[in-house]
């Protein structure tokens, strides 16, 4: 499996190769691909590589203005990933706002590595649920034409 983690803390970078590779580690090989920053062209350049499972994104980042920053450059470049925010940041009116754009939404100092595992588990899960009912409302609509 194939993952995109956006974090700029290495502490939180292992905590997160971590939990990959504890939650998936069974089911084959764990490529993780990190940037510590959100430059648009270098992440651009590794989602055209082969697409990911997953993208693990910290809303605090050196080179965006804020969190909503992050999301609007998150939401154009990665809309097509399972996504899991992943952030220091832990007040409810964040995680709403992650939840415009993530699957799911955990804060770095509450989350064990078996908690993150499973979070990414279930944005993976969600997101393929989500792309399958909108490929079968395509059909039903075509089918309606």
């Amino acid at each position: 499996m194939r993952f995109l983690v956006i974090e700029d803390s290495q502490f939180d970078q292992i905590k997160i190769l971590a939990a990959l590779e504890q939650e998936f580690g069974r089911d084959g090989i764990v490529v993780v691909c990190f940037h510590t920053r959100f430059q648009d062209g270098a992440i651009m350049a590794s989602v055209q590589l082969e697409p990911f499972d997953a993208v693990l994104l910290d809303l605090l980042l050196p080179d965006t203005l804020n969190a909503a920053d992050t999301l609007n450059k998150a939401h154009k470049l990665l809309a097509e990933n399972a996504s899991v925010v992943v952030t220091n940041c832990d007040d409810a009116e964040m995680g709403n706002l992650a939840l415009t754009w993530a699957d799911e939404f955990v804060t770095k100092g509450s989350v064990t590595v078996d908690q993150l595992g499973a979070a990414v588990r279930r944005a993976i899960e969600q997101h393929k649920t989500e792309v399958e009912m909108e490929h079968l409302s395509n059909l039903v609509e075509q089918k309606g034409k």
